[in-house]
């Protein structure tokens, strides 16, 4: 039932969130847009390390095997919500060279619909079919 559930929202919020980000967003990068850019990278690597001792904590408690290293940041073995703060700071950090582009639309369009058809191993889908 919960996945059924997140079958018919995941259109609609990642979307959502993808447009109220990107709105929020400005294409000149200040020093004070760089600070907040390293809280979300910061945040970002805190979450991961966290899922991860709390992953690794489950497993040995209930006796299971489970490797603690070496630890996956970019490429957990379950993707959760985190990609949205790399997403982020990715989509930040890229946004002035994007707006100098003569077609921003058609490259971000590119960028999404070859990011869906290539496999880099990472949640990359998530981080550029939304660019």
């Amino acid at each position: 039932v919960w996945s059924g559930v997140l079958v018919i929202l995941k259109p609609v919020v990642m979307p959502s969130f993808c447009l109220v980000s990107g709105h929020l967003s400005n294409a000149e990068l200040t020093p004070k847009r760089v600070l907040g850019l390293c809280q979300l990278a910061v945040t970002f690597l805190i979450f991961q390390a966290l899922y991860h001792a709390n992953t690794l904590l489950a497993y040995r408690l209930n006796k299971f095997d489970y490797d603690a290293l070496p630890l996956h940041i970019f490429s957990p073995p379950l993707q959760v919500v985190s990609w949205f703060l790399a997403a982020l700071v990715l989509w930040r950090l890229l946004l002035p060279v994007v707006a100098r582009l003569r077609f921003p639309l058609f490259f971000s369009l590119c960028v999404g619909v070859g990011a869906i058809f290539t496999d880099l191993g990472l949640n990359h889908q998530n981080l550029l079919s939304f660019f």
